[in-house]
């Protein structure tokens, strides 16, 4: 059953708000001038590639209503080693709405975060031999393909400085990093060095959740979740919550400025006490064969530590230049698979004149596999390394062609150095 009550809620809401927009020419004298952009402008130098909805995007987002959807193709192979030597084709929708509760007439200071994510086509992620997928976005929301509501989040501002939240939580983007983020659609693409691997058993990639933030201008600075341990990715939350126990993260993330350039740390830890006897259902971990239980285990835990910092920005942006990032991790090793983990690079923005629209990266990972998994796993884990350097091209503002190529070796015994090479294409609509 998938959560046609959520569906029910964001129909009605923008219902209310499509209502609200056929008024907007009768009432547009008594509203302050805003300062949306207009979004659309000629085809090849617009930020979006549907523009602005003839003049309905602008309106929309004026009264509380903001959607981001792009298209993300890949199309990557193993060149050589890993376990098998394929080129694959494989897409990424991925749509994310933000519905202001105070502009739509609801209560002020609340907001509805909703996602909405599918895969089609297949992925070299099991030809390389590794534990962490070479290609992290192409195997979510469901690793053999599929579409599912993976957000669903409503939040209620108490003060300026707190805030309440209650929903469908997905995970992915908590430990969010200025050069190594981005969902694996626009920086870089293998899992090292999208999201930190140490924290993915406990947490589930989309599950029930609640919990609070303390804001810092205007961004959170600590936050306290609690969530199911089940993972609900293609299911409805109210479907036995909790039944497996419960996870707790708590992540306190504060900026820092060195030499007046801007950096930000983040420092984390995550507990739960679900029990814990397979990791073949998480399309950000790979165990092959697929199907290997992991020794079952009660409860577990990790820590986690990143930085981001800038070397170089802009005069009239300190958010945009380049720097360097570095994420490491440290959790029990059972059931975890992955004992401790360490990855640093360096990205931003391109440093080529006239490319400023222009990103690239480049980043080496460590993966400690745990030996306390019983004796199949033990036999074939080993540790992993992984290298990959990408650039960007902006080749309009709403499309951005990717090359990309990674070294992955560990992991699967019998698995060789693996050589990966491919691009990727995003359309922003």
């Amino acid at each position: 059953m998938h959560d046609r009550r959520l569906w029910l809620v964001l129909a009605l809401v923008i219902s209310v708000l499509l209502n609200s927009t056929v008024r907007a020419d009768d009432e547009s004298e008594n509203q302050p001038e805003s300062k949306t952009p207009d979004f659309g402008g000629p085809l090849l130098t617009r930020e979006k590639l549907l523009g602005n909805w003839f003049g309905y995007r602008p309106r929309l987002a004026d009264r509380g209503l903001t959607v981001d959807s792009s298209l993300t193709q890949f199309y990557q192979g193993v060149a050589s080693g890993g376990l098998r030597q394929e080129f694959r084709y494989g897409d990424h929708f991925d749509a994310f709405a933000i519905l202001d509760g105070g502009r739509l007439g609801f209560w002020e200071g609340s907001s509805l975060h909703v996602r909405f994510e599918a895969n089609f086509g297949s992925n070299i992620n099991a030809d390389t031999g590794a534990f962490l997928p070479a290609s992290l976005a192409s195997s979510l929301p469901v690793a053999n393909g599929g579409a599912a509501m993976s957000e669903f989040v409503f939040a209620q501002k108490l003060s300026d400085r707190f805030e309440v939240f209650f929903g469908k939580v997905n995970t992915l983007d908590e430990d969010e990093n200025s050069f190594a983020s981005g969902r694996g659609l626009t920086q870089f693409m293998n899992t090292a060095f999208v999201d930190n691997p140490i924290a993915q058993l406990g947490m589930p990639y989309s599950t029930m959740g609640a919990g609070f933030s303390i804001m810092k201008e205007d961004r959170p600075f600590f936050t306290f979740t609690v969530l199911d341990t089940q993972d609900r990715t293609t299911s409805t939350i109210f479907n036995h919550p909790f039944s497996n126990g419960v996870a707790f993260n708590a992540d306190l993330r504060f900026p820092v400025k060195i030499v007046d350039r801007q950096g930000h740390h983040v420092l984390g830890v995550d507990w739960s006490n679900a029990t814990f006897v397979s990791l073949k259902q998480d399309p950000r971990f790979l165990l092959p064969p697929a199907g290997i239980p992991i020794a079952p285990r009660h409860g577990t835990w990790n820590l986690y530590y990143s930085f981001d910092q800038y070397l170089l920005t802009d005069k009239k942006d300190p958010e945009k230049g380049w720097g360097v990032f570095c994420r490491t991790g440290l959790s029990d090793g059972n059931p975890n698979p992955v004992k401790y983990f360490l990855s640093g690079g360096i990205g931003g923005e391109s440093p080529i004149p006239r490319r400023e629209r222009d990103t690239f990266g480049f980043g080496y990972a460590y993966t400690g596999a745990s030996t306390e998994l019983g004796p199949i796993i033990s036999r074939l884990a080993r540790d992993g390394q992984a290298w990959e350097a990408f650039y960007n091209i902006s080749v309009t503002p709403w499309l951005h062609l990717t090359t990309d190529l990674q070294v992955v070796r560990g992991g699967f015994e019998r698995a060789g150095t693996a050589l990966v090479v491919g691009i990727r294409g995003k359309i922003d609509f």
